[in-house]
């Protein structure tokens, strides 16, 4: 009998890293009772520069865009503390881990790889049109497109 895994339950030790600890300690840390998508990206951002980090694919995205990972950081946060000061409405009332992680197992399946890693959460954050880390990333030339384009090169297809 054949036993089929869940893509989105193959997820990568360094992409749970990321969803499971590093998305919701920048959430607490910040205040959040729940981690949105911004934390999630902000989690890689400041993860580019540990030595955990250093081994991401997304590190190897952020670089070949030239990316100031810790001023992006620091701009992604500061917003964060602004909309929640401000009481703005985000989508911060449940975990958006669950979300980011389906759509990240959906990334990986159109990508026809058997995993889901740091690239394919990249790639879920660049669809949230409510991001902010989104239109940080997009205005530094780090797109949907561009990101796949990239990631099918690295990948040699």
């Amino acid at each position: 009998m054949l036993i089929q895994i869940r893509l989105r339950d193959n997820l990568t030790r360094r992409a749970r890293k990321i969803l499971n600890e590093l998305a919701p300690l920048e959430a607490r840390r910040l205040g959040y009772r729940y981690p949105v998508t911004d934390h999630v990206a902000l989690a890689m951002l400041r993860a580019k520069n540990s030595q955990f980090g250093r081994e991401l694919v997304v590190s190897t995205i952020f670089d070949h865009f030239h990316v100031d990972t810790r001023n992006l950081a620091n701009r992604v946060e500061g917003w964060l503390l602004v909309a929640i000061g401000n009481h703005e409405s985000l989508p911060g009332s449940q975990s958006m881990a669950p979300q980011v992680k389906r759509a990240a197992a959906e990334e990986a399946r159109r990508l026809r790889e058997s995993y889901v890693g740091s690239e394919h959460i990249l790639l879920a954050c660049l669809n949230d049109r409510e991001s902010r880390a989104r239109q940080e990333l997009e205005a530094l030339g780090i797109t949907h497109r561009s990101t796949t384009t990239l990631l099918s090169y690295l990948h040699g297809s």
